[in-house]
């Protein structure tokens, strides 16, 4: 596979991926962005405004593609994968504002690989066991932790910042963690507090800009309901414990509406990836399906270890050595 490369999805990091991708030698066959930039512009335009570094960024991989020939396909989607024992090709079509497909534009392409990437999901996992308070942002990675303006949460001395507390990317964490670490500071009596507001100022400064930019980007990428509407019956939603959506939809006929009763029905989230896969895109499913909140359904909860540890190594750990007395 990787002859004939098809990327679907939404966001800018389709157009890192292309980017390295193409230099690495491979083929792309097309770029489907389920977004309309296009309709944007004047917002966009806004957001950039201040954020240069992300505009040179973007035109630099823009120009890769444009050089290499690769289409760019706005208002585009992916909705389905066709093959015998492997990708052969996929079927994609035109969408509406929400993300519909509009079918009398359905036509197949011959791909042998398919990278798709509707969204990021924040890694929360740690302050979830550390029972902070969490609140639903699809725009920021579904549930992320509640935090002051210092980055602290909602369990006293426990500071969240960057990917693990509502995606922004790599620039939007550095200044959250500065923000964080002179918070810090002058909790432990290093620094007075008068002394902490006068450094975080220009932190937040460029975190205030770096948001404002991200708001633009998540307007655009924002998944819409027609993306949750695609998976018929025998789509796979759950690939570690292979639960397909007719299984969840069942469940639904015994007025389970939560993720742990999902979980205990049909084993949904039990697999190695402890459901980072399903879990949002069930959440978003079911929203739409019930009309029901975020709330309401909730989420799967992480257990210890926090990634998948081999047996081996554990069994290979020396026990620790025996103070002399």
């Amino acid at each position: 596979p990787g002859q004939n490369i098809l990327l679907a999805g939404t966001g800018p990091l389709q157009l890192v991926l292309a980017d390295q991708i193409l230099k690495a030698g491979g083929k792309i066959e097309a770029i489907l962005e389920a977004g309309n930039t296009g309709k944007n512009w004047l917002k966009g335009l806004k957001g950039i405004w201040g954020n240069w570094d992300f505009l040179k960024e973007g035109i630099r991989y823009l120009r890769s593609i444009q050089k290499a020939g690769v289409p760019l396909l706005r208002g585009h989607i992916i909705l389905e994968a066709r093959g015998e024992g492997q990708v052969q090709e996929a079927v994609i079509a035109k969408v509406d504002k929400d993300w519909r497909p509009r079918l009398n534009t359905a036509r197949s392409v011959k791909v042998d690989t398919i990278c798709l990437g509707y969204g990021l999901v924040s890694s929360t996992e740690l302050t979830m066991l550390a029972e902070c308070e969490h609140q639903y942002d699809i725009r920021r990675g579904g549930y992320i932790p509640l935090r002051k303006a210092n980055m602290e949460t909602s369990v006293p001395g426990i500071y969240a910042v960057g990917d693990g507390a509502g995606v922004a990317g790599r620039k939007a964490a550095i200044e959250e963690g500065c923000i964080a670490g002179i918070s810090v500071a002058s909790a432990l009596g290093d620094i007075s507090h008068a002394t902490a507001g006068e450094q975080i100022k220009p932190y937040r400064k460029r975190l205030d800009k770096i948001n404002r930019f991200r708001k633009i980007l998540d307007d655009i990428s924002l998944p819409r309901k027609g993306l949750y509407e695609l998976a018929t019956d025998d789509t796979v939603i759950c690939r570690c414990e292979e639960v397909t959506l007719k299984q969840l939809k069942a469940s639904l006929a015994d007025d389970t509406i939560q993720m742990k009763d999902f979980k205990r029905m049909t084993r949904m989230g039990m697999g190695s990836c402890e459901g980072r896969m399903c879990g949002p895109s069930t959440i978003e499913m079911m929203r739409h399906r019930l009309n029901a909140s975020a709330e309401d359904i909730g989420c799967l909860k992480p257990r210890p270890s926090i990634k998948p540890v081999a047996l081996g190594l554990l069994a290979a750990e020396k026990p620790p050595e025996k103070a002399e007395v």
